[in-house]
């Protein structure tokens, strides 16, 4: 569902997924513009008590114990607009569309 309804283009992406992968459907991550978006619709999503989560944040590259041999900037810049939205066995349907709601109106 949230393929169908969410607003992905310019302001909102998505993994691309190879046909020969196969998904567990654990996460659902969704990319944002900048980490201001991300924000500002995080915020909005709880204010509904709608709980997503920043998963792959912070990215690895910035902690503080990890040695570094080089940059990570691909990691570091996803790390930052990648939000998962909420996905389990149960999800309700009209949650789903409450969540793809919120989300659209936050990126307009």
């Amino acid at each position: 569902m949230y393929d169908r309804l969410l607003p992905f283009g310019e302001k909102l992406g998505s993994p691309e997924w190879k046909a020969d992968l196969v998904r567990n459907y654990a996460y659902y991550p969704v990319f944002f513009e900048s980490e201001e978006a991300l924000l500002k619709t995080k915020a909005n999503l709880e204010a509904h008590d709608i709980f997503p989560r920043r998963y792959f944040y912070p990215s690895l590259s910035t902690l503080p114990f990890v040695q570094k041999e080089s940059n990570c900037p691909v990691s570091d810049d996803f790390a930052l607009r990648a939000l998962s939205l909420p996905l389990f066995y149960d999800l309700a349907h009209d949650d789903v569309e409450k969540i793809s709601r919120i989300v659209s109106d936050s990126i307009l």
